[in-house]
């Protein structure tokens, strides 16, 4: 089955779950380098 890739540069950060754009910017600094993408 093929999928469409909507963000081909993207990884999934394994042990990490669901995650808003709130909890992103809540990271601070530790939050440079992260990108959130729809659906994955």
């Amino acid at each position: 089955m093929a999928h469409e890739t909507f963000a081909p540069w993207a990884e999934k950060v394994d042990g990490v779950g669901p995650m808003t754009a709130d909890e992103l910017l809540a990271m601070g600094d530790a939050s440079h380098g992260y990108e959130l993408v729809d659906g994955v």
